[in-house]
């Protein structure tokens, strides 16, 4: 059985860059580490919004995903027989606010686009705007802010066309980056600001890939650690030779992808990649009971496996 891998280009999904990489690195490219005889083949299935993964998962059209993580727990709680097995990153999203916005009460009667109702995105709004007794109301209603959910894609042109509707957008990168570099935005803030290292999506797969498939899948997570040291370690050094792998994997020109990584404030560090059943038991609270998008329980235990995330991390501390 093939290993068909669903995911967005996004900054969060940077790890899959070097898997996607075709021969030898041009120019002064790092050598990005490259999959071997070791790690089984796998597919990358790029796909333009959180909707068409989740369909994709429930067909079979993939059976693994770089998924938003609040969806994936939907998805389990729907009785989808998924694991999920490591972070895909932390931070990276950004908050920028309509160029016509000038104060957050400027929010009230308008929309923030998000990319997802069940998205990390819109957990992060709903506690920025409850702080300021502006939590999010249903369409129409002007007393409050509409929570749009659109593709991340889509936004910068919608915000460069608004005319007065949209206060903010809050999405993942590059796309914040690209609605400020067409003038249709300005940087608000970075999600790292609304809580410092949040996980946003992570990788599951389909449990049959778990039977008698073990060895394929720790080989597999462990090259995703060691393309996450290497996208870190460069990022934290700033070094601008890992801009053409991740415009090539974005599909973005390189000035945007260079700006975006310097503001997205997304970290790949291998210690925390490993998932935290904690964390998601926040994530699983607050959707479920301040946000009514998660009702009913999650059996962490049967959803999250970490161990293959453990054993690659102590490959690293060896």
């Amino acid at each position: 059985m093939d290993i068909r891998i669903g995911h967005l280009n996004i900054l969060d999904h940077l790890i899959l860059a070097p898997a996607g990489a075709c021969g030898e690195p041009p120019g002064n490219r790092p050598a990005a580490p490259r999959l071997t005889g070791s790690v089984p083949e796998i597919y990358l299935q790029p796909l333009n919004s959180w909707e068409q993964v989740a369909r994709g998962l429930q067909s079979g059209d993939i059976n693994a995903a770089f998924i938003s993580i609040p969806l994936a727990m939907a998805l389990s709680q729907q009785k989808q027989d998924i694991a999920l097995v490591m972070f895909t990153h932390r931070g990276g999203s950004r908050m920028a606010a309509a160029t016509g916005v000038k104060q957050i009460k400027d929010f009230r009667g308008k929309s923030v686009l998000i990319p997802h109702a069940l998205s990390i995105q819109n957990m992060l709004l709903h506690r920025f705007l409850d702080a300021r007794n502006l939590i999010p109301e249903k369409a129409g209603d002007r007393r409050g802010v509409c929570a749009e959910s659109i593709p991340s894609f889509l936004m910068p042109e919608m915000a460069a066309r608004d005319h007065g509707e949209i206060a903010a957008l809050i999405c993942e990168a590059p796309f914040g980056t690209e609605a400020i570099d067409r003038g249709g935005a300005r940087h608000l803030l970075a999600t790292q600001d609304l809580w410092p290292d949040h996980p946003g999506s992570a990788f599951v797969v389909h449990r049959d890939l778990l039977k008698g498939r073990e060895a394929d899948i720790s080989a597999l997570v462990s090259f995703f650690f060691r393309c996450a040291e290497f996208i870190d370690a460069r990022i934290q050094a700033q070094d601008d030779a890992l801009v053409p792998l991740a415009a090539d994997f974005l599909q973005k020109p390189a000035g945007l992808v260079r700006r975006a990584l310097a503001a997205a404030c997304i970290r790949y560090t291998p210690e925390l990649l490993v998932p935290e059943p904690e964390l998601l038991s926040v994530i699983a609270r607050y959707m479920g009971e301040n946000m009514g998008l998660l009702p009913g329980p999650i059996d962490m235990e049967n959803f999250v496996v970490p161990g293959f995330a453990r054993q690659a991390l102590e490959e690293f501390n060896c």
